[in-house]
């Protein structure tokens, strides 16, 4: 459970973790020219955040369409058989 919560988790700091790649890059090029620097401060804050919210549901929606077992299939809990764990699965 806790490796789906990181990846969405993920999905959404995506944007501002490119972001912050960018900046980082601009900073180093502007550095070497003698340029001005890009400010963190002034970045497109609420894109960023609309963006990880639309990967983020986007990937929800994806695994809902595509994750999961048929609604007609049954499902057969875990259970020990000579002390083995059997996961439980859907048949």
């Amino acid at each position: 459970m806790l490796r789906i919560v990181i990846q969405h988790l993920l999905l959404f700091l995506l944007p501002l973790i490119l972001y912050a790649i960018y900046i980082a890059a601009m900073r180093q090029r502007a550095q070497a020219t003698g340029g001005a620097k890009p400010d963190w401060e002034d970045g497109p804050w609420f894109w960023l955040v609309v963006a990880g919210i639309v990967l983020s549901i986007g990937a929800f929606v994806f695994l809902g369409i595509t994750g999961g077992a048929s609604t007609n299939s049954d499902y057969i809990p875990p259970r020990i058989i000579d002390g083995k764990i059997i996961p439980g699965q859907t048949k």
